[in-house]
Parts: C-alpha cells; structure tokens; sequence
C-alpha cells in the first residue's frame, strides 16, 4: 500500500497531499520484523524468506522511480505549481531504512545459527566421550 501511495504521489507530481506514513510505516516494519526474529529464535515455527522478495520490491520501485524521473529531465520532481518535491528522497530513505532492517534481521538470523551450530557442537563432543569407569 504504502509502494502504490508513494508511485502515486510522484507520479501526480502533488496534485496527491504527501502520505506522510513512513515514520508510521518503518515502525511497524521494525515491529514485525523484531516479533518475527523472536518466534524464530524461539524455534516455535519456520518463518518463510519472503523478506527478500519485500526488500527487492522497494529497491526495484526506487529505481524505477529515478528512471521515469531521469527519462522525464526531472519533471516528477516538482509539482505542478514548480515546487520542489521530496516523494523521491523519502522513497528513496524508506528503501535504505527497510535494507536497514532486513540486514539487521538477517544479523540476528547467523548469530543465532552460529549459537545453534556451537552449542550442537558441544552437546555432541560431551556424547561421544568416552565413559570414565
């Protein structure tokens, strides 16, 4: 929702108010993504991968904002009344503050993968000595 209102309000070069949700729209990403790292740390389900696809939704949309932009001499940057429009500088800080995240999440994911690896590590070194009678 938040990818169509942002395509709409450059596209419309202002003739749509700012939407103004990213502040909003971060946080509950932030959210989401910290309950989702701790349901897999607590190992209660898999959690898909569609993060990926999500992170690779905002960067493809920036990009091909600064295309139409640059295609049209930079006629989506200002509005209809000749003001400077900021919708393709706050696309473009959502997209890094979403990266952001994703990076921060996928952090969590190896440290939790090398604490799991370390500690099945351990408790099979402890298995497989042997007994000291």
């Amino acid at each position: 929702m938040v990818m169509f209102m942002a395509t709409i309000e450059l596209l419309s070069r202002g003739r749509f108010s700012t939407s103004n949700i990213s502040v909003f729209y971060i946080g509950v990403l932030i959210i989401y993504s910290f309950h989702k790292e701790m349901i897999r740390w607590w190992g209660k389900r898999k959690v898909s991968r569609q993060g990926e696809y999500f992170v690779y939704g905002w960067i493809g949309l920036t990009a091909f904002l600064y295309f139409v932009n640059f295609i049209s001499r930079d006629y989506f940057i200002h509005s209809v009344g000749g003001g400077e429009l900021t919708t393709l500088r706050d696309v473009s800080q959502i997209s890094l503050e979403v990266l952001a995240i994703f990076i921060i999440t996928r952090s969590f994911k190896l440290v939790r993968m090398v604490t799991q690896k370390k500690k099945e590590e351990g408790e099979n070194n402890f298995s497989s000595q042997e007994p000291l009678v």
